[in-house]
Formats: structure tokens, sequence, C-alpha cells
């Protein structure tokens, strides 16, 4: 039973750490990777359930996938969504608190009557859970029809599967252990759908990069947890011998997939800041190389389809690896920029040439007064593009360090603050990209709403 709980915990804990380091700013993949990393902490529990620390630390972490389930799927409603526009402040800084106080009340009123109480609360929300998913991805395109027939499907599996494990139901023929293994398996598949929603909408592929993934991850688990696996079933294990073979495994897992981050934070304590950045793209086109389809018929795609490429292209101007996978480095423009055909040219030359010129056509749409901000309509979309995707402004961030900014991109940011609500500027975002995607696509622009 051990063995299986350790493929399980491996497992889980691989692809939760996948999702959240591939894009830890997508609120989808962020709560459906941390959702999968605090099940597959519970996972690691079950050797110790008989010990009262170990159903302790179960009952904590009992209710933290749930939480970041819903997350996971509310974060799956369309931007333009009002429920989702409600919730954005909680999904963005309270879930994760939520989350946690969830886990402290499981540990302090475990056994009590309680207990009961937040648990039905916690199957109540995950019913709704399947409400919102409908809504979410009733207004899906066509192509994920299936997937949302299944992300439906599943979510009602683990609400139900939550319900036998939580409540005080007597199944004598169905230990908790095998119904704690068989939600793991609810959470994986939400967890691959999520991640092939966000690769579809990017325009990127991802078997082979989450196949790799796999890959390296499972061999590390099977070399070091396979080794204290081995030792420990020829003289009995006990629960400090399952201590160690758990944290052995997960530390092998993390190892594995968090090799470019550990990468990139080791460069910055040894290099000088211009190598660090070289190094991290020259990584983040290798990342690009199994996201990037291999061909792409940009003529073939509806006017809206191109115009969401160009939205995201858009925001990952200061994200290498995400532009790097962008489909729209298949564009003639970038063709014609380049000259010859290395290598290098072919994944770092185009990136660039992309970023250079998105920036071109955003920089069409200042207005050619002079100066270098005004808060005027007739500068809204050039605002709305410029100062946060190429300047990198960050307006309604509370982490966000605005340091070194001149006297415009600091006026920029104290007007977007002051005067513009994050629903218009996420507007006038979406209408500058279409503009954007007019001309990459047509070579003309062409009026917005009479603008």
């Amino acid at each position: 039973m051990v063995f299986l709980e350790l493929i399980i915990f491996a497992y889980t804990l691989w692809l939760g750490v996948y999702l959240l380091v591939r894009e830890p700013h997508d609120l989808r993949l962020r709560y459906a990777g941390l959702g999968l990393i605090a099940y597959a902490l519970m996972v690691s529990t079950l050797p110790f359930a008989e010990n009262p620390l170990g159903r302790q630390l179960q009952n904590g972490l009992i209710f933290v996938p749930a939480v970041f389930w819903l997350g996971a799927i509310v974060a799956l409603l369309p931007e333009e969504n009002q429920l989702r526009e409600w919730l954005r402040p909680f999904l963005r800084y309270g879930l994760p608190w939520a989350a946690a106080l969830v886990s402290v009340l499981g540990l302090m009123i475990a056994g009590t009557a309680a207990f009961w109480l937040l648990a039905s609360l916690v199957i109540l929300i995950l019913f709704l859970s399947v409400v919102v998913a409908a809504v979410a991805l009733g207004q899906a395109v066509k192509p994920v029809t299936q997937a949302r027939r299944l992300v439906l499907l599943i979510t009602l599996f683990f609400a139900l599967g939550s319900g036998l494990l939580l409540l005080p139901v007597d199944i004598q023929w169905l230990p908790q252990e095998w119904i704690v293994l068989a939600l793991s398996l609810d959470l994986e598949v939400l967890g691959l759908m999520i991640l092939w929603l966000d690769a579809y909408e990017q325009g990127e592929v991802f078997r082979r990069d989450v196949l790799r993934s796999f890959l390296g991850a499972g061999v590390a688990a099977v070399v070091f947890g396979g080794q204290v696996f081995l030792m420990q079933g020829a003289a009995g294990r006990s629960a400090a011998d399952n201590v160690l073979l758990f944290s052995v495994s997960g530390t092998a897992v993390l190892a594995a997939v968090m090799l470019r981050p550990m990468a990139t934070m080791l460069d910055r304590l040894v290099y000088p800041t211009r190598i660090v950045q070289a190094r991290d793209e020259l990584r983040a086109a290798e990342e690009a190389i199994s996201r990037r389809p291999e061909t792409v018929q940009l003529e073939e795609m509806s006017e809206d389809e191109f115009r969401k490429l160009t939205r995201r292209a858009l925001s990952h101007l200061q994200d290498p690896a995400r532009l790097a996978a962008s489909p729209l480095n298949y564009l003639p423009q970038i063709d014609e920029r380049l000259d010859g055909d290395s290598v290098e040219e072919e994944i770092l030359g185009r990136t660039n040439a992309l970023r250079e010129l998105l920036i071109e056509q955003i920089t069409r749409l200042k207005p050619q007064d002079g100066q270098s901000f005004a808060p005027t309509d007739a500068w809204r979309y050039y605002n709305a593009l410029y100062f946060p995707y190429v300047v990198g402004l960050k307006p309604y961030s509370r982490r966000a360090w605005h340091e070194h900014l001149n006297s415009a991109e600091r006026e920029a940011l104290e007007w977007f603050r002051a005067q513009v609500p994050e629903r218009t500027l996420y507007n006038w975002q979406n209408k500058g990209a279409e503009l954007i995607a007019q001309q990459l696509r047509n070579g003309q622009w062409s009026i917005i709403n009479g603008q």
C-alpha cells in the first residue's frame, strides 16, 4: 500500500509543481497547481494515519485542495464575466488566506461537531463550483466542448468523493485511504484539462513539454526514492523510514521540475545582471522549442483567434519564454526582418523580432504631439499598452516595485491609480490589441466604436 501511495504522491506533486512553474501568474494554473501540491502532501500523511500527529496533519490538509479547486474553477470564467470581476480581489489576494484559515480550523476543531459543519460547508461550495464551471465553460469556444463536459463531470465526482471522505458516512467495503487515492485521480485529470485549455488559448503545444518534465521527474524519483525504498524493504519500514522515503522522493521531484528557476536563482548569486538575462533568454528559448507549434496557418485563423493571440503576445512582452512560444513568431513580417537560418536566429531571433514588431505597433498608437505622456482620450490605447507591457508598470499590484521611473512613467502610474479603474484598463488593452491585430493581419487600421 505504501508503494501505491508513494507513486500517487510523486505524480500529484510533479503535476502540481509543473503547473505552478509553467505560468505562476495564471490564476487557473496557479490554483490548480497549489491544489495538487496540497493534495500530494495529504497523501503523504496516509502511512501515518494511525499516528495522532499524522491524523491531525491530515485533518488540516484535507480541506485545502477543495479551496484551491474552487479558485481554479472560478478563474476559468471569461475576463469580461461580471462574477469573475466581482471575485477578482478575492482570487488574487484572499483565496490563499482562505485556504490557510480552513487548514488551521481543520487542525483546531478535528474530532468535534464543528469539524463536520466545516466539512458540509466545503462540500456545498464544491457543488456550487460545478455551477460556476458550467457558466464559465458554457461560454467557451467550440473546440473545448469535450473539455467542458469533462471538467464538470470531474468536479462533480470530486465533490461527491469529498463528501464520502469528509462527512461521517460509514462505508465498510471502501476504506478511507482508497477514497483519498481515487480523489487524486480527479485532481490530476482536472489539472491536465486546465493545462490543455491554457495551451489551446496560448496557441501552444504542450504534450512534448509535459512528457519531458514527467520523464525527468520520474527518473529522479526512481533513482533517489527507489534506493531508499529498496534499502528499507530489506529491513522493514518504521514511521521514520516512511518520512525519509516520501521526503527524498518529493525533493527529487521538486529538483527535477524546478531546474530553470533554480538555475536562474543561482545565476543571480554569481553572474552580473547582463549575463543573467542572457542565460535566462537561452533557457527560455529552450522551453519555446517544445511549446511552439511546428507549423501555424495564421492566414486560416478567424479574426477573433488572431486578436486573442495578439492580445496575449502583447501581455508577454516582459516574458521571453511565453513570447517565444507564440504562434505570431511565424508572421511574414518576422521573416522579412531575419537574414540567415541559424538555430539562434530561429528561436531568439524570431522572438526578438516579434517583440520589436509589437513595440513598433504600440508606438504607432501614440499621438504625434511631441509629448511623452498625456491623460487624454487620444492617448488611451497607447497608454494602456505601452506603460504596462513595454515599461512594465503594474499600477494595481500591491507587491510591484516601481523604482527608477522617469517623470512620464511616474505620471502615468499615478494617473492609472487615480483615474483609470482596472476594468477600464482591461477594455482599453483589448481594443488596442484589436487595432494592432488588424494592422498585423491586413496592413491597415480600422475604427473601433467610432474612435
